[in-house]
C-alpha cells in the first residue's frame, strides 16, 4: 500500500516539476494595463484609491476564518457539520433544494479527477472555473442551513506560514483547538484530526448503492453512473473497509500530516515542513502588472518549477528516470505539440542535473532548500514566487495531500481554494475595463496558442500539459485522452460545460429574462465567468468589498 502510494504521489510531484515547463512568455499586457479604472485594495490592508463603490449589485462577502465572532464561527461550524451529518434527502426537507450532503461534494470533485478525458479540475484554464463552480454549489449549502452565516468564510494561507502573521499568535493561528485544530494529527490514532471546531470529522465508507451506480446521484451524473470513481479497501488489523479516499488509509476521521512519506513535503520544502506562502507572493500573482490572461494567472498560482533540488537528491534520480521515459513516449508521437513537449522535458531535465540558467531569462536559485514555485512574466523577465494551488494539499499531507478526495478536509479545502479565488477575483477586477469582454482571454479554441499560453516550452498547465501527459498516459482509467492530441484538453474551453460528468447548475440568480439556471447540460467556463464577472458576482470578497458597499 505505503509503495503504491508514494509512487502515486511522486508522480504528482513529476507532473508538478515537469511544468519548468512555464518558461515559455505569457501574452504581453503591458498595453492593457496602463488605464487601469478599477483600483483594488492591497492584501496588505492599504486603503483603495477608488472614492466609492463603483458597481450597483449588492453581492455576499466572504470574509476570513479570524475576522469572525465567536458566535458567527459556531454557527458556521455547525452549518458544516449539518451538511456532513445530514443526508441529502434529509437536508433537503429541512433546507430546501440547495442543501446537499458533504460527500456529494467529494464524489463530484474526484469526479473531475478521474474523467476518462484526463483532468477536469487541474493544471489547466478549467482550474479556478470549477473550483469556483464547486465553491459556490457548496456556499449555497452552508447558507441553506444558515442564512445568519451570510457567506463562507476563506482561510488566508500566508497567515499562518513561516514567519506569517499570525503564525505565533495563539489566538489567531489557524490550527489550533480554537479554528481547524492540530497541524499534525495525533499519530496514535493514524494521524486523526481531534481538536478543534471539526475534530474527529468522520471519513465515509463507499458503496455503489450510497455514491456509485445504484446511487440517486446516477441518474443526472454520467461520472456516479459508469462509476469513474471507485475506491480500493484499506486493510488493517480491525478487517477492510472502503472509504471515500483515493489512497489506502484506514483512519476512518479526517488525517494531517505535513511529514507525510507519500507527499514531497517528506523532503521539507523551502526547508520546513510547514507552509511558506507570503503576502508579496499573493499580490504578485493578483497584480495586472504581472499577469496579462487567464493562463498567466494560473501559471502564477499553480506549482511550477523547481527552487531547487540537488542533483544528488533521490527524489529527483526517480523523477529524472521518469521524465527520460515520458520523454521518449513523447518523442514517438505524430503531433504538432511534439516539439513544445520536448522542449518543457528537456528544460526540467537540464535544470535537474544542475543546469544553467535558461535562455529565456529564468532566474538562478539556490538549492539549498527544495521548493516548487510558479512565475509570472513583466517587460519580459520572470520572477518566481512560492507556489500557492497545491501548497496545503502538499503541506498538510494525508487527507489534503490525496487531490482526488481533498475536499474531505471541508474547512481547510474551502477556505483554501476559496482564498485562491479570491486572488483571481481580485486580478479580474482590476484588469475588467480591458479583459471582461474577451473573457480574460479564457482559451475559446484549440488555436492562437501565443495569446492564451505564451510561447514554448509551455507550462505545466498547457497548451500540450506536461501534467495530463504524465498522469493521464498508458493508464486505463483515461481511456478517452490521447497524449498531445490537442493544445488543451476536451471539456476545458470556454464553451465546454464544466466537469460534464457532474456538471452544476442552480447556482446563479437573475431576472426573468435572463437565464442562468446552467440549461439542459450545466454551466460552461463562460458561463462561469459572466456570472461571476465583477458588476454581476453574488459574492466577493472582504478585500473587494470597497468596489460595491460605502
Amino acid at each position: 500500500m505505503r509503495a503504491a502510494r508514494v509512487f502515486s504521489a511522486m508522480k504528482l510531484l513529476l507532473t508538478a516539476v515537469i511544468a519548468l515547463a512555464l518558461l515559455g512568455s505569457t501574452v504581453n499586457g503591458e498595453s492593457l494595463r496602463e488605464e487601469l479604472r478599477i483600483k483594488v485594495t492591497s492584501d496588505k490592508g492599504k486603503k483603495p484609491k477608488s472614492s466609492g463603490p463603483i458597481y450597483s449589485n449588492k453581492p455576499r462577502v466572504r470574509r476570513e476564518w479570524r475576522t469572525l465572532s465567536d458566535e458567527m464561527r459556531a454557527r458556521v461550524a455547525n452549518a458544516y457539520w449539518t451538511i456532513r451529518n445530514l443526508t441529502t434527502a434529509e437536508g433537503q426537507k429541512l433546507y430546501g433544494e440547495h442543501f446537499h450532503n458533504h460527500d456529494e461534494f467529494i464524489m463530484l470533485h474526484a469526479c473531475a479527477v478521474m474523467s476518462p478525458r484526463c483532468d477536469q479540475g487541474h493544471f489547466g484554464p478549467q482550474f479556478m472555473t470549477f473550483h469556483r463552480a464547486l465553491l459556490l454549489k457548496y456556499e449555497l449549502a452552508l447558507l441553506a442551513v444558515d442564512p445568519k452565516i451570510e457567506a463562507m468564510p476563506y482561510w488566508h494561507i500566508a497567515f499562518d506560514s513561516v514567519d506569517g502573521k499570525y503564525r505565533n499568535d495563539p489566538d489567531n493561528y489557524i490550527f489550533t483547538d480554537k479554528f481547524f485544530g492540530s497541524l499534525y494529527g495525533d499519530e496514535s490514532q493514524g494521524y486523526a484530526v481531534t481538536d478543534g471546531l471539526f475534530a474527529y470529522w468522520p471519513i465515509s465508507e463507499y458503496s455503489s448503492k450510497s455514491y456509485g451506480k445504484k446511487s440517486t446521484l446516477a441518474k443526472d451524473n454520467v461520472c456516479i453512473r459508469e462509476e469513474w470513481f471507485r475506491p480500493s479497501k484499506c486493510s488493517d488489523n480491525k478487517g477492510a473497509k472502503t472509504y471515500i479516499r483515493n489512497h489506502e488509509d484506514c483512519t476512518p476521521y479526517l488525517a494531517r500530516d505535513p511529514a507525510d512519506p507519500a507527499g514531497p513535503n517528506v523532503y521539507q520544502l523551502g526547508g520546513t515542513y510547514e507552509m511558506v506562502y507570503t503576502v508579496s507572493d499573493f499580490e504578485s500573482c493578483s497584480n495586472p502588472k504581472n499577469i496579462g490572461s487567464w493562463m498567466a494567472w494560473q501559471n502564477c498560482i499553480e506549482l511550477g518549477t523547481v527552487q531547487c533540488i540537488p542533483r544528488a537528491n533521490a527524489l529527483m534520480t526517480l523523477t529524472g528516470e521518469e521524465v527520460e521515459s515520458l520523454k521518449d513516449s513523447v518523442s514517438g508521437l505524430k503531433s504538432s505539440g511534439k516539439d513544445a513537449a520536448l522542449a518543457s522535458m528537456n528544460a526540467l531535465a537540464s535544470a535537474m542535473q544542475g543546469g544553467e540558467p535558461s535562455a529565456e531569462g529564468f532566474p538562478a536559485v539556490n538549492c539549498s532548500d527544495p521548493m516548487l514555485v510558479g512565475y509570472y512574466t513583466s517587460k519580459n523577465k520572470r520572477t518566481t514566487v512560492n507556489f500557492f494551488h497545491s501548497q496545503a494539499h502538499v503541506k498538510l499531507g494525508k487527507d489534503l495531500l490525496d487531490v482526488t478526495t481533498s475536499p474531505n478536509d471541508a474547512a481547510g479545502f474551502t477556505g483554501y481554494h476559496a482564498d485562491i479565488d479570491r486572488s483571481n477575483m481580485i486580478w479580474m477586477a482590476a484588469i475588467a475595463e480591458d479583459l471582461e469582454e474577451r473573457y480574460w482571454l479564457y482559451p475559446s479554441a484549440q488555436g492562437d496558442l501565443v495569446s492564451y499560453g505564451g510561447k514554448p516550452p509551455y507550462g505545466s498547465s498547457g497548451p500540450f500539459s506536461t501534467y495530463d501527459i504524465a498522469s493521464c498516459t498508458n493508464n486505463s482509467a483515461f481511456y478517452e485522452y490521447t497524449p498531445l492530441e490537442s493544445p488543451w484538453l476536451p471539456g476545458t474551453m470556454l464553451n465546454d460545460v464544466v466537469n460534464y460528468g457532474f456538471p452544476f447548475f442552480n447556482l446563479f440568480e437573475c431576472s426573468e429574462d435572463e437565464s442562468c439556471d446552467g440549461g439542459e447540460d450545466g454551466y460552461t467556463h463562460q458561463d462561469m465567468l459572466y456570472w461571476t464577472a465583477p458588476s454581476r458576482t453574488p459574492y466577493t470578497y472582504d478585500t473587494l468589498e470597497h468596489l460595491y458597499y460605502d
